[in-house]
């Protein structure tokens, strides 16, 4: 190899990579047209209207509660309900020696503790057991549990998960309202209350075209609303606040599964106050509103003395937060380089990895909406002319915000001879040095010419795994003998 295609080795960023490994999915993806009357994020997150929540203040854990929790032995975080959001005791147990049924033991912890969650008896016995879910290849329980206040279901918040194995408390999370109050009697209708949402998300409904529909579904009001496809659903719940008390409010679901030329699905949930009317939640439900623009490529490249290929077109409208190409030859050993070409003409993005297939990630703070091109040119412009294949795909969403280059920190396999720590964790680095600045810890650098990307970086996804399964390894146990690895739901990190 030449310290030239070593050298561009080395700048080779792994986001770059990302699309390696899509052509299969990004071809089975169809294009989506948007409209151009509203923008609209991928996830929802910009549209017609911005998550709101309107409930404020907290409630500040009391010296009982602190008592308690330094009494276990245990680390807590605290939700805004001054009732542990997340409680556990590293190394150990919160609790052991109780009932082998799961949902007993949950319950009878809680009681016990039931102070540490601002709650009476009265209060423990409003909790009602939604789900028990054994996990997939162990003996562990998650306990769900949810508040109930003065008849009406606690929504959005008034949770109790608890984690439970062979009698031992492991992890319990919450967001418990304590004892609360009992909420007001409501004054405003389902109908209105709905009326109120659809207005509060830019809906324009009328209220002679709401129509009741003669029938609930778990305790959900149904609609029929004119213009709008899908059923509208509204019910009475107990809405959790710090400072407020417990409020009773309206759930209500804002849909419309509209398709077409220039129109875009909506589906917000609101919380509306079923006294004055006050809009305390609004999330927009809308996840994916739009798939991927794709498509396909393919020619040949020049012969000697014109190395590449014709340019070929890619479309990215408003909106587009980041381009991607992926080509091979049709011959793989043929080396081939991608350059991409901005509206006015200029490279923005070029890459030659070793060979085929070959990938461009583009994901610059804004892509400027208009007519790309990318062409396949040959690496040795000295060969043949060869056929290749590509596909690209402009996407509304862009490159996440990780640092690069991703760092390790190792057991090495074995420990020091004379164990003279339990502790024997070295940094690792997929490079000790980008651009000839040498990084800050790194005792060893793993990036080689076998591997592509980092071991647990997922080319399907275009992110790390964050776990121990990778595009290079997949850990696992093996208790019996080598050929008996068990891959258990859940692992190290």
């Amino acid at each position: 190899m030449t310290r030239r295609r070593e050298r561009r080795l080395r700048r080779l960023g792994v986001a770059s990579l990302a699309m390696a490994l899509i052509g299969a999915q990004l071809l089975s993806s169809a294009p989506s047209a948007l409209g151009a009357n509203e923008t609209y994020g991928f996830q929802g997150e910009t549209g017609r209207a911005e998550d709101v929540d309107a409930r404020r203040g907290s409630v500040t854990p009391g010296s009982r509660q602190l008592a308690m929790v330094k009494a276990m032995g245990a680390t807590a975080r605290w939700n805004d309900f001054g009732t542990p959001h997340s409680l556990i005791k590293h190394g150990g147990y919160l609790a052991s020696g109780l009932s082998s049924n799961a949902v007993k033991a949950a319950r009878s912890w809680v009681s016990d503790n039931r102070a540490l969650f601002r709650l009476s008896q009265q209060g423990i016995e409003n909790l009602e057991v939604i789900n028990d879910s054994k996990l997939d290849g162990s003996d562990a329980h998650v306990v769900l549990f949810r508040q109930s206040f003065g008849g009406l279901e606690a929504a959005q918040d008034g949770m109790l998960t608890v984690g439970v194995i062979g009698g031992k408390i492991a992890y319990v999370s919450s967001s418990i309202a304590g004892d609360g109050n009992r909420p007001a009697a409501g004054e405003l209708s389902a109908t209105e209350a709905y009326l109120i949402a659809a207005g509060d998300a830019g809906i324009g409904v009328e209220s002679a075209g709401v129509e009741l529909l003669n029938k609930k579904e778990d305790g959900w009001t149904l609609f029929k609303v004119k213009g709008l496809t899908g059923l509208q659903r509204a019910r009475l719940v107990a809405l959790p606040t710090p400072e407020n008390g417990i409020r009773p409010a309206y759930e209500t679901i804002v849909l419309n599964n509209q398709v077409g030329e220039g129109k875009h699905p909506v589906a917000f949930t609101h919380f509306i106050d079923a006294v004055d009317g006050k809009v305390w939640f609004r999330q927009n439900r809308v996840q994916h509103l739009a798939q991927p623009e794709t498509g396909t490529f393919s020619d040949e490249t020049g012969g000697p003395g014109d190395p590449c290929g014709p340019k070929h077109p890619i479309e990215a409208p408003a909106g587009t937060q980041s381009i991607d190409v992926v080509a091979s030859a049709n011959n793989p050993v043929d080396d081939i380089v991608i350059n991409l070409y901005d509206p006015t003409g200029e490279v923005v993005a070029s890459t030659d990895t070793l060979f085929s297939p070959e990938a461009i990630h583009y994901s610059p703070a804004v892509v400027v909406p208009g007519t790309y091109e990318t062409e396949v040119c040959q690496f040795e412009p000295q060969v043949e002319a060869f056929a290749y294949s590509g596909i690209y795909s402009t996407n509304p969403v862009g490159t996440s915000g990780l640092p690069y280059p991703p760092k390790w920190s190792v057991f090495p396999a074995n420990p020091p001879l004379d164990y003279s720590t339990t502790d024997t964790r070295e940094l690792w680095c997929w490079e000790s040095a980008v651009e000839g600045t040498p990084l800050e810890g790194c005792e060893r650098e793993v990036e080689n010419i076998a591997a592509r990307a980092p071991w647990d970086y997922s080319f399907r996804t275009g992110t790390p795994t964050f776990t121990t399964i990778g595009n290079g390894a997949f850990n696992g146990e093996a208790w019996l003998a080598a050929n008996t690895v068990i891959a258990g739901a859940i692992g190290p990190g």
